[in-house]
């Protein structure tokens, strides 16, 4: 396993990285293996490794897993997966930048009638 030095997990935690980057990060942080948090989780090393190199992204019940084993660390990422997978499914969508400001709309007016 390489070891990574702090300035890795400090990048690991910008705005533009990917939800897999930290995840690795929070796992270096503890010292642990992949196999470890694969066991720990219930989830196979084989897709854990893809979601940490963003080749995948978890289901809800794999990322459930993994926010029962990193805590509130982990948790508050969930914002960033619902990005990636809407980026992963709309990105290449030549409208797609309009799309998303349409569902913000949306989302206020929602947000603002369950007041």
């Amino acid at each position: 396993m390489p070891i990574f030095d702090k300035s890795f997990i400090v990048m690991a935690r910008t705005s533009k990285t990917t939800l897999g980057l930290i995840l690795r990060s929070l796992r270096v942080e503890k010292g642990l293996t992949l196999h470890e948090v694969a066991k720990r989780t219930d989830i196979d090393s084989t897709m854990l490794s893809k979601i940490e190199t963003a080749k995948r992204l978890p289901t809800d019940p794999q990322f459930e897993s993994l926010c029962q084993f990193f805590g509130p660390e982990l948790r508050v990422e969930q914002p960033r997966l619902i990005a990636e997978r809407i980026v992963r499914e709309y990105g290449t969508a030549v409208d797609a930048r309009e799309a998303l400001n349409i569902a913000s709309d949306i989302l206020a007016t929602y947000h603002r009638k369950k007041s």
